[in-house]
């Protein structure tokens, strides 16, 4: 990947950032291709982007656009990052669902509403009612 294809991803990155009103951090270690489509079928399906980055590209972004600073310390490892926009729970209730069933997908981190909250606050996330 060329300076010019990282700068453009880190440009992405940021404008996704900038304009969620949440964004989750999940582990997907162990994942298999079936089960990681039907995960992002669910998400679209409620107005969710499921976006894979190198994690050295999200901290750049993160770094330039000077928020979410506290999830940069969950950024190892195999990271799969949810983005809304419209309904900020609805990552958390689907990932809680997917790893109730399946027990490979989990939440590392997430910022809801300029709030963060960690990953063993999934189930207080997904049982909160919508709005």
């Amino acid at each position: 990947m060329d300076r010019n294809e990282k700068s453009e991803i880190i440009s992405e990155i940021k404008e996704l950032l900038e304009s969620s009103s949440a964004v989750y951090l999940t582990d997907y270690h162990g994942i298999n291709v079936e089960d990681i489509s039907s995960l992002r079928n669910q998400f679209r399906s409620e107005g969710v982007r499921y976006k894979v980055y190198k994690n050295t590209l999200v901290k750049r972004a993160l770094k330039e656009s000077g928020k979410y600073d506290k999830i940069v310390d969950n950024l190892t490892g195999m990271t799969g990052f949810a983005f809304t926009t419209t309904n900020p729970l609805a990552p958390a209730k689907i990932i809680n669902k997917y790893f109730g069933d399946k027990e490979k997908l989990s939440l590392r981190a997430c910022y809801v509403e300029g709030e963060y909250f960690d990953g063993s606050q999934l189930k207080i996330l997904a049982t909160i009612p919508t709005k």
